[in-house]
């Protein structure tokens, strides 16, 4: 990519968010500001152009894990949006999952689950079903235990979410929400309150129940893993 295309995509990127300031788009030498462009791209559904850009960037030039983690997931992700290319997609989420999971490094824009349940829906797409309910079986069985030490994780919500959510039976689709609401942290975004009621009357509702409890976690939080 040359100076005059980035210059027209990152043009593009201010006129569709005009409160971005500008330089964090401004220098393409910056690995930090292509990588921004890029993320706007995708939501402009340009996933070529972002992946081009994402693919100049190297581990050395982000300064925090947790960073270029982010950019194999957004590779993953431009992959995933191409008609042949789920196969690589998940070659780069499973990469993104597994420089987050043995990183001891505090991650402070996702929790790790994040990235990992992508993992998931690209086994899903693939229909690697067998792949799919050992990876899930693999993260519960490592980490269920670990709950005096992760509280609040990511890892465990994004398995029980996951399996809520493509459950067909609705009561057992609450169930494995239950599950997953025991390692998001309710309390600190002020819902604990809200679900405890939701739960309570849920034979009102139970399709309502789930939706509303969902609502819930619309929220930005910190994790402990």
């Amino acid at each position: 990519m040359n100076s005059e295309k980035y210059i027209e995509l990152k043009e593009l990127v201010l006129k569709d968010q005009p409160q971005l300031p500008s330089l964090l788009v401004e220098d393409y030498s910056k690995a930090q500001c292509r990588f921004t462009t890029a993320k706007f791209l995708i939501v402009l559904k340009k996933q070529k152009e972002a992946l081009e850009l994402l693919l100049t960037i190297d581990e050395k030039d982000m300064k925090e894990v947790e960073m270029w983690v982010w950019v194999l997931n957004e590779i993953g992700t431009c992959y995933q949006n191409e008609n042949n290319g789920k196969g690589k997609a998940l070659e780069y989420f499973k990469k993104a999952d597994r420089i987050a999971f043995s990183s001891k490094k505090k991650f402070l824009y996702h929790g790790r689950g994040k990235y990992w349940v992508n993992v998931l829906y690209a086994l899903q797409e693939l229909k690697r079903k067998d792949e799919l309910e050992e990876e899930i079986k693999i993260k519960i069985d490592l980490l269920y235990n670990q709950q005096d030490q992760y509280k609040y994780n990511s890892y465990l919500y994004e398995a029980y979410l996951f399996l809520a959510i493509n459950e067909v039976d609705i009561n057992m689709a609450l169930e494995q929400l239950y599950k997953a609401m025991e390692f998001f942290p309710l309390k600190e975004c002020g819902n604990e309150e809200k679900f405890k009621i939701l739960w309570e009357k849920k034979e009102d509702s139970l399709v309502e129940t789930f939706e509303n409890i969902l609502k819930l976690t619309h929220c930005h939080v910190c994790w402990d893993l």
